[in-house]
């Protein structure tokens, strides 16, 4: 375990800050963590990074006041923890407002409705496919096969179909958004 100097001592667990200097000392040992190995790996907006350390290290003082932190794990890993769910619920809210099924799902049920260059440019997405993801994204959303029925037809697992399903929404929507065509 680490005192909060930082310093390796295996047989101390880890000692609750006590002061307000305890704190400053462990929050500029969490940033120095966070830089050298948090930021670059979990990137979201660099502006955002600053934002996204304090709000983890709110939570991780929060839960420090309250005793839950065990000293199973370094106080860093546990820090690093928090911060990568706090990236997570920061990367759901600005993902972009654009679903698969926004722009493809509802305008494949009236495939007939859609305009001549955007089904162009959807046939063009669907052959840039693989041949199994070709299988599963016709099969479920043109024909309306369930994945359970998919999955006894080819011999995969019900999960395999999903799986591949969702690398091809994935693909597709990344081709689509691309597209002129689909452009707003």
């Amino acid at each position: 375990m680490q005192n909060l100097k930082g310093e390796s001592r295996p047989s101390e667990k880890f000692v609750y800050p006590q002061s307000n200097e305890d704190f400053k000392i462990l929050y500029k040992r969490l940033k120095a963590y966070a830089r050298q190995k948090l930021f670059h790996k979990y990137p979201v907006l660099e502006a955002e990074n600053e934002d996204l350390f304090q709000e983890a290290a709110l939570a991780l003082f929060m839960e420090l006041s309250q005793r839950r932190y065990q000293g199973t794990a370094s106080i860093e890993s546990y820090f690093g923890s928090i911060f990568l769910k706090m990236c997570n619920r920061a990367y759901q809210k600005w993902r972009p407002e654009l679903t698969f099924d926004e722009v493809v799902h509802s305008e494949l049920l009236g495939a007939d409705k859609l305009q001549e260059d955007k089904r162009q440019a959807l046939l063009e997405a669907i052959e840039e496919l693989t041949d199994g993801e070709k299988l599963v994204i016709t099969s479920h959303y043109f024909y309306g096969y369930d994945y359970e029925i998919l999955a006894l037809r080819t011999g995969l697992t019900e999960q395999a179909i999903k799986n591949r399903a969702y690398k091809a929404r994935k693909k597709l929507l990344t081709l689509l958004t691309n597209h002129p065509a689909f452009k707003n």
